[in-house]
């Protein structure tokens, strides 16, 4: 009897352990997280209207939603994919309108709340900082929550973006990918 209940302890706490590990998986966002496809995107945002831009490279492509709420404002979201999993999000949470001290302050201080203070001596993840070369905006602040993601707030002067990254993929290979060259066949030279 001893061994029976011994057996079904060891199987509950199994079990407790891959239930507190599913939960640790980092989600943001109405409950996104890293490996969703865009169709599941698209059901957890509740829309059916987006912009497809299927044709980033070979293996990349992004869905854009326009005019969501995010925080206090009035955002487009741009979701990246690579192999049709999700690897990044963007959002522009100040569009339509030059942004100011005021709104990443703002910013700030919401992502704080929800991830802890922005810490000022992090590092910039290597894949994060490759794509920011690619683009003239900067970090201005960032959070690492979980090993594999790293969030933003991104400034090219005029505009603020605020940016969820799996630093595990490498934005700027992915973007640049080319489908394979086909071998071609051997020209048949039997019988000139």
């Amino acid at each position: 009897m001893k061994k029976i209940i011994a057996a079904l302890l060891a199987a509950l706490m199994l079990c407790t352990c891959f239930a507190c590990a599913e939960e640790s998986a980092f989600t943001f966002r109405n409950g996104l997280h890293w490996g969703m496809t865009p169709d599941e995107v698209l059901a957890v945002e509740g829309r059916t209207e987006y912009w497809d831009f299927d044709e980033l490279s070979y293996t990349a492509s992004i869905t854009e939603l326009e005019d969501l709420m995010v925080s206090k404002f009035e955002a487009d979201i741009v979701y990246f994919f690579v192999e049709g999993k999700l690897a990044c999000v963007e959002i522009d949470p100040a569009l339509w309108h030059e942004y100011d001290a005021e709104d990443i302050e703002y910013l700030k201080q919401a992502l704080s709340i929800v991830y802890g203070e922005a810490d000022p001596n992090l590092p910039v993840p290597a894949t994060v900082a490759a794509l920011m070369e690619m683009s003239d905006y900067t970090v201005v602040c960032g959070w690492q929550p979980t090993e594999d993601t790293y969030i933003g707030i991104m400034s090219n002067g005029n505009y603020i973006e605020l940016g969820y990254f799996n630093v595990n993929v490498d934005f700027v290979a992915e973007m640049m990918s080319v489908a394979p060259t086909p071998t071609p066949e051997p020209i048949n030279t039997n019988g000139l």
